[in-house]
């Protein structure tokens, strides 16, 4: 199990699990998932990396850093709605 670091953050949460990034908008949903996590961290870890947003757009829909730029890490938000739409 990876180290996890919890943030409160304007709407919600951000849990920082090893160098990856989700964020929650209840703190309901944040331990409903850490308690998942905690039961097998290498399933939910493979499950978010595989349903990862960043991993869902084309290279066209990401903005261009400048050079030399770090790049952010995977940010996944969950039990939020998007358009109509859980994510």
């Amino acid at each position: 199990m990876k180290k996890i670091v919890i943030t409160p953050v304007l709407n919600g949460f951000k849990a920082r699990v090893g160098c990856q990034e989700v964020l929650f908008t209840s703190i309901e949903k944040l331990c409903e998932e850490l308690a998942r996590y905690q039961n097998d961290p290498v399933r939910i870890e493979k499950e978010y990396l595989e349903n990862a947003l960043k991993k869902k757009l084309t290279p066209v829909d990401l903005p261009v850093p400048p050079a030399g730029a770090e790049r952010p890490s995977t940010i996944i938000a969950v039990g939020e709605v998007i358009g109509g739409k859980d994510i």
